[in-house]
């Protein structure tokens, strides 16, 4: 054996070494560098409060868009704010269909004239699609704002400008309703706000505490 044969012998064998050392690791972290060994608890619950967070956040979404929130999203909410959720969609629910009504008789007067509007069913879709935004815009406090900014609305806003048709959005926000429609609209606006601050505290609860059970 030649003497330059001796550095290179060295150097596989650390090599071998090496390769073996890094096996033994990567079986014990189970198959990737950096596993966490201890098999601690807190690394599962972290996992699932996170995922309930990611489910709060979409919940609060929902509601920010004044959407339903459907059922299998409770199952991952605390038990305190399962049943405001479920209130805040019946109360939607209920304006919406409210406010559908209105929209639905914006939409005519804006798109037929008298003894031209087809019936039930029969109009275009920029009816449905009027009516549908307003009784959803509707939901939200500055509806006026929102009306007037929309894609579809704002050129109908626009061109009764300074007319009486160029105010439906404000008399929505604004308008002289009856006492009973005033108080139902305060109470539904004061409701979303209300779970809106609930939402707020539980995520600020699972952040602050990751352990929290």
């Amino acid at each position: 054996m030649k003497k330059t044969d001796f550095p290179i012998l060295i150097l596989a064998g650390a090599i071998l070494i090496s390769a073996a050392l890094v096996t033994a690791g990567l079986f014990r972290g189970g198959g990737r560098p950096g596993a966490d060994t201890s098999g601690s608890p807190a690394a599962t619950i972290d996992a699932a409060e996170a995922y309930r967070l990611e489910k709060l956040n979409e919940v609060n979404d929902m509601v920010l868009e004044r959407k339903a929130v459907p059922e299998d999203y409770l199952r991952y909410l605390p038990e305190d704010l399962r049943d405001p959720v479920k209130q805040y969609n019946a109360d939607t629910m209920g304006m919406k269909l409210s406010y559908e009504q209105r929209g639905s008789s914006i939409a005519e007067g804006l798109l037929y004239e008298h003894g031209e509007d087809p019936g039930d069913y029969e109009r275009g879709e920029l009816f449905y699609s009027m009516a549908d935004r307003i009784s959803t815009l509707s939901l939200y406090s500055n509806v006026n704002q929102l009306c007037n900014l929309d894609p579809v609305l704002t050129y109908t806003l626009a061109k009764e400008g300074g007319g009486s048709w160029g105010m439906w959005a404000y008399y929505i926000e604004h308008g002289n309703y009856d006492t009973e429609t005033k108080q139902r609209r305060a109470e539904y606006l004061d409701g979303v706000d209300a779970l809106l601050d609930q939402f707020d505290a539980y995520r600020a609860s699972l952040t602050s505490n990751p352990d929290k059970d």
